[in-house]
């Protein structure tokens, strides 16, 4: 188990990478709205290992991979009681007027 918000304040720290991937995707799709969620194994040490897009997966591939590998990147803390399993959304918002 990690400890409360361990998640969130990871993903702020990679939050230029995050945005980097959305920029991407709506660079390609301007009007493009979806929620991905990426499940990921913490190992003991705090690194993921594994990380992959539950269903529905992403149309643009590229996206998926582009966050796929932010979340490899990610260091957290060691989680008690040995590996820890988490999903966790992203969610991109383009410009429906667009």
């Amino acid at each position: 188990m990690l400890p409360k918000g361990a998640v969130p304040r990871a993903v702020e720290v990679e939050k230029r990478a995050v945005v980097r991937c959305a920029q991407a995707k709506l660079a390609r799709d301007p009007t493009s709205a979806e929620k991905t969620t990426v499940q990921f194994v913490v190992e003991p040490n705090g690194r993921v290992t594994t990380a992959s897009i539950e269903e529905p997966a992403p149309k643009d591939q590229r996206y998926a991979q582009c966050l796929l590998s932010v979340v490899k990147s990610l260091r957290l803390p060691r989680p008690r009681g040995g590996r820890a399993l988490v999903k966790y959304p992203f969610i991109v918002i383009g410009n429906p007027s667009h």
